[in-house]
């Protein structure tokens, strides 16, 4: 699985051809190693099943046919799935310049070509031939490679009824995070939930609900500097919904410990929360997801006070209009 999230210098600017070369050398050479077994234990090889596509812009999707090419010499005849969250509708006016874009997408997909055997048809959603969409919520499994390797060997033990799949697997939870763009998404990456007779098997409820491993936030969440937005009321609800994902799954996990999105705790009231990365499509790593996004929250609220302060002020001075500075 790849989240495309290819390299440009602005979201409407082009790719350039040094960047691209480098993103698709990249992912063959790392398939490739992948997909040699170590060590003489064999396995399936390595291969690229779905492509996400985290939001519209030209920096993060302007190389997918290049990718889905590279991809045809590396594994070919094995299908890659391309997915998507629609762009918002063209009566919504926030959302008015992103009219088109996934029609554009498409287009650049169907230049592909009908001999190519990497791409499945989408779900259709407004004509849609070649992408599939994405729902909120939905999850991406992905089995370890490791499974085999893990099995256990006492029948007598309980934890193996466990399948090894619930034990190894791992999965991305999409939310929707409308702000940047209105088909803004971040990822969830936590351990696969156990089945109900898995978790019982365990006797361990808590394992239904596994805590998040890390976020993948692509543009609604930057590793440096603040992200731009489209529309403030979506963007601060994205925000709300991010920390709420994160913190409900992870105060459940009995490995939390005290998290910097609060600087006051108080323990006697509310769990204390594991520090989860967050993956940025810009800038570095953070070690704090929840005070991070706490963080920009609390920043653009700030930005919208002073903004409502300086217009107040304004109208009762009666002063005549304000300046760029003011």
């Amino acid at each position: 699985m790849i989240l495309i999230d290819t390299t440009g210098p602005s979201s409407s600017g082009p790719l350039p051809a040094a960047a691209r070369s480098s993103y698709l050398t990249s992912l063959r050479s790392l398939l490739a190693e992948r997909s040699t077994p170590q060590g003489g234990q064999g396995g399936a090889p390595a291969h690229v099943s779905d492509i996400i596509l985290t939001h519209w812009h030209r920096d993060h999707v302007a190389a997918l046919p290049d990718v889905i090419r590279a991809l045809a010499l590396v594994q070919p005849r094995i299908p890659v799935r391309v997915w998507k969250f629609p762009c918002a509708d063209e009566g919504e006016e926030d959302w008015k310049s992103e009219r088109g874009r996934d029609a554009a997408i498409e287009y650049e997909l169907a230049g592909l070509g009908s001999t190519e055997f990497v791409v499945q048809p989408g779900e259709g959603a407004a004509g849609s031939k070649r992408i599939h969409v994405l729902r909120q919520g939905q999850k991406f499994r992905l089995e370890s490679e490791l499974r085999d390797h893990h099995r256990h060997d006492d029948d007598n033990d309980q934890a193996a009824a466990v399948s090894d799949a619930d034990v190894d697997a791992i999965e991305l939870e999409v939310v929707h995070t409308p702000g940047h763009t209105s088909d803004s998404i971040c990822l969830v990456l936590r351990r696969a939930a156990l089945s109900s007779s898995s978790a019982a098997a365990v006797d361990d409820s808590a394992a239904q609900t596994p805590p998040p491993l890390g976020v993948f936030t692509a543009d609604t969440v930057l590793g440096h500097g603040t992200a731009v937005f489209a529309s403030l009321s979506s963007y601060l609800s994205s925000l709300s919904r991010l920390i709420t994902s994160l913190s409900s799954s992870s105060s459940s996990s009995p490995a939390a410990s005290s998290s910097s999105s609060d600087p006051n705790p108080n323990t006697d009231s509310q769990p204390q929360l594991p520090r989860i990365p967050l993956f940025p499509g810009h800038g570095d790593v953070v070690v704090d997801a929840i005070a991070k996004i706490t963080e920009y929250r609390a920043h653009r609220l700030e930005r919208e006070r002073q903004v409502v302060q300086v217009l107040e002020r304004a109208q009762r001075d009666e002063s005549g209009p304000l300046t760029a500075d003011e």
